[in-house]
């Protein structure tokens, strides 16, 4: 059973109204049919995909709106327009039955929904408050994020709760281990010969976080104590959950085979604690899984293990009893080799985002004429824009171009000449030209942003397996996905490849592409498979993978190679053990 998570939507302003006009302004129209714009289309899509009975749109006129609740068209755009109190939308989202959701994901951005963010924040400020697209520029890079995590078939994630240390004692009932994990760059390695417990604590770490109660009884540990941090606005919000086992014999039936077992669950934050026992008297998937939403911080984990190479995609990572797992990718496929998934994963994700491309053109095409003439107005007042500044600003398009091109996004860029090579003193004078000048620049960096996020990821894939394959072209087309020869012309199938190009070809696609902003990755031994120089600039590459994914790696391994000169991330577990 997944974590109980609400989506909130925020209305837009385009309204069905706005364009139909035989459309009676009184007459009601279902709330998720009212809101047209294309943010607004693309989050509704995103949620019946993903949350189909458990998302609201949030107005600013009438507060929390069911998705088939009807309403008549209204005017207000802001919440300070409509004078809508809070109060009122509070009580709106407790008879809505919206404060018994334990997760709550907002899909709007600080610089377009903050009025939107107060609210929600203010709100649901005792609940996991997620914001996927908080940090997007403009509606094209929301709908980036968002037709990305359609494509993919994985709701985006955010998380803002980092790990500060772990503390388990009577591993394998020898060894007692306190793990520092917060040294302000985002990798902590934990190192030892075999036989100290490196992947068993990476297991646990994965079993609390899915809420594998199985697992977690398996495990041999007697307790686990693990700090969080959230950094907020103007202050840091520390918690602690401990975990504690026994082996007592409660009353009440006992599992065939097995023998009584109990697990205490206990998070301590701001002074105020909440607690959980769960015993095979009082399992029961749905009651544990709601309990330990309510313990467990909502931290979306990866684990990476030595077998990289072929992927089940109809188990996924899910496993049968992971309470806190929600969505997994993939469900459609069958068993395969992962390196041929993700060259057509890739192929798929740059098609719907041109899609979308061509969606944004048509519309910004549409409305052009206006936008021209009011422009014009504006300037023969004397508003004109340096032209200095438009020819640098169609310099620099140029050179996006370019990059698009290269990675696969555009299929043409102007020829040199056909509208970069401009003099100023043609321009400078000429109001009709700057205000099509102006217009161009502002609509095509607008329309390029939906391509930012998946941008920047296909480029630094590229640079590393470039890097790493030195006899080897590697491209990503649109068209084939990814793209390998040998020399000027030769071309390579991925899976030619050699066993250890296709494991970090595929190890680092995942990294890459299907993590998340905040998402915990444990990886067991990556120097499996493995050359000695490509150890050497692992955690290199890692770091720039959370440059751009924001996520958090703690990484098992005994090779001194791969550490390299980054001892100052390394926890040894076999320091003050002597030699076991």
């Amino acid at each position: 059973m997944a974590l109980k998570t609400l989506v909130i939507i925020p209305a837009g302003e385009e309204k069905i109204w706005d364009w139909d006009t035989n459309l009676d302004k009184n007459r009601h129209v279902r709330a998720k049919d009212a809101y047209t714009g294309r943010l607004a289309e693309r989050c509704r899509e995103y949620c019946e995909i993903f949350y189909e009975e458990d998302y609201v749109i949030l107005s600013p006129r009438f507060g929390f709106l069911l998705p088939n609740e009807e309403i008549p068209d209204y005017s207000a755009k802001t919440f300070a327009e409509s004078g809508l109190e809070y109060d009122t939308i509070e009580i709106n989202a407790e008879s809505d039955g919206l404060l018994n959701y334990e997760r709550v994901v907002f899909l709007g951005s600080q610089k377009l929904h903050t009025e939107y963010i107060d609210v929600v924040s203010k709100l649901f400020s005792d609940k996991w408050v997620e914001f996927p697209l908080l940090d997007s520029e403009n509606t094209e890079a929301m709908l980036g994020r968002l037709i990305d995590a359609i494509t993919r078939d994985s709701p985006l994630r955010f998380n803002r709760i980092k790990l500060e240390y772990i503390d388990i004692k009577g591993l394998f009932s020898k060894f007692n281990h306190k793990i520092p994990l917060e040294n302000g760059e985002h990798i902590s390695i934990v190192t030892a010969p075999n036989g100290y417990g490196k992947t068993t604590i990476l297991r646990l770490l994965r079993a609390v976080f899915v809420g594998n109660i199985k697992e977690i009884r398996d495990i041999p540990f007697s307790s686990a104590e693990i700090g969080f941090y959230t950094e907020e606005e103007n202050s840091t919000e520390r918690r602690v959950l401990t975990i504690e086992k026994s082996q007592d014999k409660p009353k009440g039936r006992k599992l065939p085979g097995k023998e009584m077992w109990s697990l205490h669950f206990k998070t301590c934050s701001a002074g105020k604690t909440l607690e959980y026992t769960v015993n095979p008297d009082n399992y029961s998937e749905d009651e544990t899984s709601w309990e330990l939403s309510r313990i467990i911080p909502p931290i979306p984990v990866k684990f990476i293990s030595a077998q990289r190479l072929w992927q089940n995609s109809e188990s996924g990572e899910k496993r049968e009893d992971d309470l806190l797992t929600s969505h997994i990718p993939g469900a459609k496929r069958t068993y395969e080799l992962t390196i041929l998934n993700h060259s057509d994963d890739i192929k798929k994700r740059i098609q719907a985002m041109l899609n979308d491309y061509a969606a944004s053109t048509q519309q910004l095409d549409a409305t052009y004429p206006s936008r021209y003439m009011k422009l014009c107005y504006e300037m023969a007042e004397g508003l004109l824009p340096p032209a200095e500044t438009i020819i640098q600003s169609l310099s620099n398009i140029r050179l996006e171009q370019k990059k698009l091109k290269k990675l696969g996004f555009l299929s043409h860029e102007p020829a040199k000449g056909e509208i970069f090579e401009i003099d100023e003193d043609e321009i400078k004078d000429e109001t009709g030209v700057l205000a099509a000048l102006t217009l161009y620049i502002e609509d095509t960096e607008k329309k390029y942003l939906i391509f930012s996020d998946l941008e920047k990821k296909i480029d630094l894939l590229i640079r590393i397996i470039n890097a790493l394959f030195l006899n080897l072209s590697f491209e990503i087309r649109a068209d084939r996905g990814f793209y390998f020869t040998v020399g000027d012309s030769e071309r390579i199938k991925p899976e030619r490849l050699s066993s250890g190009e296709q494991n970090q070809l595929v190890m680092y696609y995942d990294l890459i592409f299907f993590t998340d902003p905040g998402t915990l990755v444990l990886i067991d031994e990556p120097e499996i498979s493995l050359h000695i120089v490509w150890q050497r600039q692992y955690l290199d590459y890692i770091k720039k993978i959370t440059d751009i994914t924001g996520s958090e790696f703690i990484i098992a391994t005994h090779s001194p190679q791969l550490i390299h000169t980054n001892w100052d991330y390394t926890v040894d577990l076999s320091e003050g053990h002597g030699d076991d």
